[in-house]
Order: C-alpha cells, then structure tokens, then sequence
C-alpha cells in the first residue's frame, strides 16, 4: 500500500536526517554552479519550426547560394548636431566598417560612404544604417554575434559621442532581437523576485505566526529555483532552450516549494499539537500530506509534459523548464523537508514569543462556513458560477495573433534601433520578406525574364510594398529591354553586376532570390498575411518559397493550431486518470477537470479584458491595448493553470477523502476537508498570487500576460471554486462522489 511506504519513508528520513540534509546541501552547492551561468546556454528567440517552409528558406540561402547577408544585423547612427559628412560622423562610419570587415563572425558591410546609395541615409542626412552580414547559418548563430558586433562598434561610437553628445547609434535585426530578449528576461525575472519576496515573507508570518515555520518555505523555495537551474544548465547543453525556461523556473519554483512546503509543515504541526513525538509526526506528515504533494506534483507534470511535446521551441523551454522545477520541488518536499522538520522538531514554532495569530489555523471560522454551504449548497453554487462566468466572459471575443504597437521595453538596444529606423522612413529594412525562387533550369535567362519582370512589377504595385530588390531590380530607371541585353550573357552579367553572383543568385544558377522591404504603417499581421498570400502564387516556370519573420510567425501559428487539440486533449486525459488512480473515483476527477477549466476561463477572460480591451492596462504600465493575444499565450496559460488548480484541488480532496474514509459521512468529509485545508490552501494562494502577480507588472508584455493570467486564475481557484463551488457540489453529489473502484470506492459503514 503506497502509504505504508510512505510512512517507512518518513521514518527512514527521521533516522537519516543529518545525512539528507548534508547531501542535499551538497546538491544544491554544485546546482548553483550552473545556476550562475544558465543564462551563457540559454537562447532569446522562439528558434525555428522544424521542416516548415520559413527554416526551408533560411537553410536555402544559407546553403545554395553565396548570400553574405543570408543572417544580417543593422548598425543605426544618428546625430541632431552633424551630418554623415562632417568629419566626426563620418570618422565613426569609416572605423565601424574597418573593425566590422576584420571581425571574424562578419561577412560583409554595405554601409554609406562605402556604398554611396542615398537608400542608407535620412533626407537630412543626420541618420543612416548600415547593413552587417554575418557568417551566421540560422538566426541563433546571429544572436550569438550579436555582443561582440556591439564590442567592436563601442570604441567608434564613444570617441564620436565626445565630440557630439547628441550622436548615438544602435545595432539592431532579428539576431539583436533574440539577443535583447535572452538578457532582459533574466533582469526582469530578478526584478520580479525583489518586488515579490517581501509581500511573501509577510504571507508567510501570517500563515504560519512564527519565523522558523515562515522560514522553512523560503528555504524550499529557493532551493528549488538553484536546483531546477543547475539541472537546466545541463540540459540546454544538449536541448536548446529558451530564457523562458528560466523565467519559469523561478516563478515556478519560489511558489510551488514554498506551496508543497505549507501544507507538509502545516500538517507536521498539527500532529506536534496531538501530542505525537517528532517521529511519528514525520512519519504521518509524510504518508498523508506527502502523498497529496506526491499526487499534486504528478498532475502539473502533466501540463508541463504537454508543453514540452510542443514543436515551439518558446513553449517546448517553459515546458522543460515546469518538468524540472516540478520534480525538483516534489523531491525536496519528499525528502529534504522532513528531514529539517525532524531537525527541528517542537522547535518549529520558535521564537514562541514572536508568536502570530495564524491564517492556517482559523479552523472554527471555515468550519461555520463550510456548513453554511452545505445547508445551502444551490444558492452558494450558483453565485460562484456566476461570478466565474463574469470574469471569463470576455474570452468568447479573444483575438489571438501579434499583438499591435510597441509591446517590447524601450530601453532595448534593439528597440531604439528600430525607432530610429521608423523615425527614417526605414523600418521595414529590419524584417524583410525573402523570396526563393526556384527552377528546373537556368533561372536567369531570356525565357524566364518576362516572368520575373511581371512578378517584380506586380509586387511593386502591392500598396504594404516600399521597394522590392532582386536579379530585375538592381537599379532604379533600368527597364526591360535593359535587362533583356544584360542578360543575354550571364557571365558577363556578373561581372558587371557583383551583386547577382553574391546575393540573388544560388550556386547552381537555378535559384533565385528577391526581397521586399514592406511600407512602415503596414500592421504586423498585414505583413503576415502577405507572406501567406505570396506563398500562393509564382511567376510561370518557378515554385516560390517565403522567408522572413512574418512567414516564421505564419508557420509559427499553423505549428501552434497543430497542437492546440493533441496537448490539450493529452493533459485532460492523463489527468482524469492520476486523479481516479488516486482517489478511486469516477465522479471526483471529472468534476476536478471541470473547475479547472472555471479557472483557465477566468484567465482567459482577464487577459482579454486588460490587454485586448485595455481595461485598467494602465494599471500595469501599458499606455495602450494589445489589441490581440499572441496564439502561444492560450495554451501556455492552460497548461500550467491545469497543473497548479490541480494543486489545491488535491490538497482539499485528499483530505475530504480521508475523513470520509474514517466515516463513511459525505457531508461531515467535506465541512472537515474544507475546515482544515481552506486556511492552508488560501495563504499557499496568496503567496502564488503575489508571485505571479509581480510578474504582470514586468516589462515585458508577454511575460506580463502570463504573470496576471496565473495570478487571477490561482486567486479564482482558491477562493471562488476550493472554497465555494467545490464544496456545495460535493455536497449535491453526496455518496456518489466515492463510486469508483478499489477499497477507497467503498463506503466505511
């Protein structure tokens, strides 16, 4: 029987406690090792989706043709006193391009006065951007560069700046972008955890009334947080990971070491208050409260499992990074914590004169309330549906896509790059669309030129279109019977034109490249809907393959719908069955699933609310509406919302169960269950809502959707359903919560 081992468990770890304490001391020294350096093995973008038709394009252009700016970043400079001519301007471009051109990850620098092209410079001529190819094969190679690009910039750019303060430049793309993105998480994450830990400890005392009690959670918490990033250090050796994973497992790990850690000590202490001696109350903290974090534990897995299947690489790095901090927890509340509560023993509640009224031990008070509910349970059930179904009402008009406007920090380099570039007229050099266009012979040649001569001027005619660049635009005024005599020599043709051998033409002559510099104004999701549309038609005698960042966010999107059922069906599923295996009911498990699903609604409905609609945004720091959600946010929010409601529902089921078990009485079950576990439930709540909820005032809107979307759901469940929706349908379902199989299906009289 799974708790009689326990209870063996928990007497093995009272005999060994010095020595468990001691070897998980060492295992959290050796952790922090890679702790510290998880952020040198954690990638910043979202990575490529395998087999789709944007990493078929990048390895295209990486492979078959001689593109030195196949992966490019963009230098930008800007001055309010000079122009590029005057000497200290022009001083920083010349020495940028020569410390650029010697660098070992550049490939090549098309910048002014090099490339005397007014394309590169401001009307004023104060402003220009430069463009820096790289070595770099995909985008995570370009991220990788990224710092030492800047490096080898910085010396240019501070002598400018002495002699112009107003002078300042940026590097910026898509590489920058994953690279800004990796370095401000882990600032952000360490912002969130100093604005959160006070509030903690505060709920801390007021659960527990004494600081050793309040203690030994921060001592989980944050041994899980140095565990779960030590493991992930060695993970992203051989997973790529995102910084995801980390922002996760911080969030995750302080809140679910110090939710195990509350109801294992709030469990050790009630048995000290009968009157057992420190042994037997390890041993029944661990086969009782154990067992129920044991359980819990399992059920988020299983969120997390679902999210590390996924073919995201952003959401496949939250999933591994919930596995592991999961494990890790569930390990230390298994092991660890009994082992400093035998430690401790009595002296768990010193300094017994700091001693506070407690949160937890407000039993009379939830008794009276439990009982209320169970005379009334209709009214009572009613009311808090219709309180779940106001908050999560909004949800029936979600939008899911890009969010609109400016949804990264300012302070980003790579942001300030790409406002200087919007403020040029040039924002769209940052994420052009590329075209492939392939063929089963020459793709330049007189019988193919029509068809690209009448693709070119069809995609000029495109209003989202600023300027379009390939093998039938190499300058501006040339027109087709120009290219008609250029190309009746191909050879000739290169030589005379550098650029068609470098960029727009592929090794075996039978690719060609063209990209599109779109318009400015051009919303994000327009820009997508162009890479799809040009998906969906070539010019005759050439399939066409579509590149860029919006066709990554287009193929982006398919992968996500993909796995939206498969994931979602996987967690409700493998849910269903560890809670019938666990209480031996058919009835409980489906009604758990259901108040789950209340709490992802209540969610769902807040963050549409807020960032779609903007009500209250500026509450958070937003100086305007989303106006959409991304498509990731959804099955994120599901995935680790599922695992986390599953916590209390376990905690509170699990103790109605052993009631019942002793009494064969389903309401007298439910009023003790709810009496000694909604104190617990609400201050573990409360510290999971003021976690999270630190999170939704970070900088960054994405992780602020998360933050808020986790805390209202945490606050929805442990308030509206543990305590007011589950109770009153416990009460109505009466014995037939309890039909099921196995010894714990039966009724004790």
């Amino acid at each position: 029987m799974l708790k009689a081992r326990f209870t063996r468990l928990g007497a093995w770890l009272y005999r060994h406690r010095l020595a468990v304490i001691a070897l998980w001391l060492v295992a959290v020294a050796v952790a922090g090792l890679g702790a510290s350096r998880i952020t040198q093995v954690l990638a910043g973008g979202t990575g490529g989706i395998a087999g789709s038709q944007s990493e078929r394009v990048e390895q295209i252009l990486a492979r078959e043709f001689n593109n030195p700016y196949s992966q490019v970043l963009v230098l930008v400079a800007k001055s309010d006193r000079q122009t590029v001519d005057d000497p200290a301007f022009r001083s920083f471009l010349q020495e940028s391009v020569a410390s650029l051109e010697a660098h070992a990850d550049v490939s090549d620098v098309t910048a002014y006065p090099a490339a005397d092209d007014v394309r590169l410079l401001s009307r004023d001529k104060r402003e220009t951007f430069a463009f820096i190819g790289l070595n770099a094969r995909d985008v995570r190679g370009a991220e990788k560069a990224v710092p030492a690009i800047r490096q080898a910039i910085q010396a240019a750019g501070l002598e400018t700046r002495k002699q112009d303060p107003s002078f300042e430049w940026h590097v910026t793309g898509r590489g920058a972008l994953t690279y800004d993105i990796n370095q401000f998480s882990t600032e952000d994450t360490s912002k969130a955890e100093t604005r959160s830990l006070p509030l903690t400890i505060l709920v801390l005392l007021l659960a527990f009334g004494t600081l050793a009690a309040a203690g030994i959670p921060l001592v989980m918490g944050a041994c899980a947080i140095v565990l779960t990033q030590g493991l992930l250090f060695l993970v992203a050796g051989t997973i790529e990971l995102t910084a995801f994973a980390q922002s996760v497992s911080t969030m995750l790990g302080l809140a679910m070491g110090i939710d195990y850690s509350l109801l294992m000590v709030n469990r050790f202490r009630d048995a000290l208050a009968r009157g057992l001696e420190t042994s037997q109350a390890i041993e029944e903290t661990v086969s009782t409260a154990g067992l129920a974090v044991l359980f819990s534990g399992l059920t988020v897995l299983i969120g997390f499992a679902g999210l590390a299947a996924t073919p995201i690489l952003d959401t496949r790095s939250i999933g591994w990074g919930g596995f592991i901090v999961v494990i890790g927890s569930v390990t230390l509340a298994l092991t660890l914590l009994p082992a400093l509560l035998g430690v401790l023993g009595p002296r768990v509640d010193s300094p017994r004169w700091l001693k506070l009224p407690t949160l937890a031990a407000q039993q009379p008070a939830w008794r009276r309330w439990a009982k209320r509910i169970m005379r009334r349970p209709i009214p009572f059930g009613l009311s808090a549906l219709v309180l779940i179904a106001a908050l999560s009402w909004p949800a029936v008009d979600i939008k899911l896509g890009f969010p609109d406007g400016r949804w990264l920090p300012e302070r980003l380099e790579f942001q300030q790059g790409h406002d200087a570039l919007m403020a040029m007229g040039k924002g769209g050099v940052i994420a052009p669309v590329h075209l492939v266009l392939k063929s089963d012979r020459d793709a330049l040649s007189l019988e193919t030129l029509p068809a690209l001569l009448a693709y070119s001027r069809e995609l000029k005619a495109d209003s989202r279109v600023a300027e379009v660049a390939g093998p039938v635009d190499l300058r501006a005024g040339m027109g087709p019977a120009e290219y008609f005599m250029l190309y009746r020599n191909l050879d000739a043709a290169i030589k005379q034109y550098p650029l068609l051998g470098d960029l727009f033409l592929s090794r075996d002559r039978h690719s060609t490249y063209m990209y599109l510099t779109l318009q400015d104004g051009v919303p994000f999701e327009e820009t997508k809907r162009l890479a799809a549309e040009l998906g969906k038609k070539a010019p005759p005698g050439f399939t066409v393959l579509v590149g860029g960042q919006a066709s990554f966010y287009n193929d982006f999107d398919a992968a996500m719908l993909g796995v939206y059922p498969w994931v979602i069906g996987f967690v409700v599923l493998a849910t269903l069955l560890v809670l019938t295996l666990a209480f031996r009911s058919f009835l409980v498990p489906i009604k758990a699933v259901l108040m789950n699903l209340l709490s992802v609604g209540a969610a769902y409905g807040t963050i549409v609310a807020v960032f779609q609609y903007g009500w209250g945004a500026q509450i958070f720091g937003l100086s305007a509406p989303s106006g959409a959600i991304p498509l990731s946010i959804p099955l994120m929010l599901f995935c680790i919302i599922f695992g986390l409601s599953m916590d209390y529902e376990v905690f509170l089921l699990h103790r109605i169960k052993e009631v019942y078990d002793e009494t064969g009485d389903n309401t007298h079950a439910t009023v003790e269950g709810v009496a000694s576990t909604a104190g617990i439930i609400t201050s573990a709540a409360l510290i999971m809502v003021v976690i999270f909820g630190a999170f939704a005032w970070a900088e960054m809107v994405i992780v602020q959707m998360l933050g808020l979307g986790l805390a209202v759901a945490v606050l929805v469940d442990a308030t509206i359903i543990r305590i007011l929706l589950v109770p009153a349908l416990m009460r109505l379902a009466g014995d037939w919560n309890w039909r099921g199989f196995g010894k714990s299906g039966r009724r004790a009289r």
